[in-house]
């Protein structure tokens, strides 16, 4: 794992390691074609509860220090860039609540948890993950047909996703700008639409 701030560590001393906090814990499984198995990767993030020294990341047998959380965020998207923009389109599922952040990814033979205890570095990570993959937007929608978000108000889950002329774009005639509208199904039996932004928006407003 190569990254600017990221140094790999070597005889560290567990019972120090296990005095920190586990800040973020990440798991991806994936099917490897073509020797029929499957791979798992494992990343675990610790601080100091006191927040006065650098951070620990821990993958597989390797550990590394890091700076700071967004420094190991963006190692831990590097690593997984790939895998990552091929989970873009898949099916997501979002539920936070206080001090417990989760999301996860699946599409094919593939998938990705994430969970953190800590809103900031939560946030940071899905970022990290998703500069990896900003040109896939163009042409694939965030959530995939059967996501479960957790909004505001309630649980919904994808039901349509449609590509839309956008609203609110003010451009040349015969240009267009495209978005991806949501066809949300609520607990209570209701559907509403939503943008690609709106949706995003609500669940960053957590």
């Amino acid at each position: 794992m190569r990254a600017d701030g990221v140094r790999a560590l070597k005889g560290v001393n567990m019972a120090e390691l296990k005095e920190m906090e586990k800040i973020l814990y990440v798991e991806l499984e994936k099917y490897v074609e073509p020797f029929s198995r499957v791979e798992y990767l494992y990343y675990s993030l610790f601080g100091s509860k006191s927040c006065d020294s650098n951070y620990i990341l821990v993958h597989g047998e390797d550990m590394y220090i890091c700076e700071d959380f967004k420094t190991a965020n963006e190692a831990i998207a590097k690593s997984m860039e790939s895998d990552y923009k091929n989970l873009v389109g898949g099916t997501v599922e979002n539920k936070h609540s206080d001090n417990d952040y989760n999301m996860e990814m699946k599409k094919d033979n593939c998938s990705l948890i994430i969970h953190s205890k800590y809103i900031d570095v939560f946030k940071s990570l899905i970022n990290c993950l998703e500069e990896t993959a900003s040109d896939k937007y163009d042409t694939c929608p965030r959530f995939g047909k059967g996501s479960v978000v957790y909004l505001t108000n309630g649980k919904c889950t994808v039901e349509e996703v449609n590509l839309v002329k956008a609203k609110d774009f003010s451009g040349e005639i015969d240009e267009y700008k495209y978005e991806y509208e949501y066809v949300l199904l609520t607990e209570t039996g209701y559907t509403r639409k939503m943008s690609e932004e709106e949706l995003t928006g609500f669940m960053e407003d957590i």
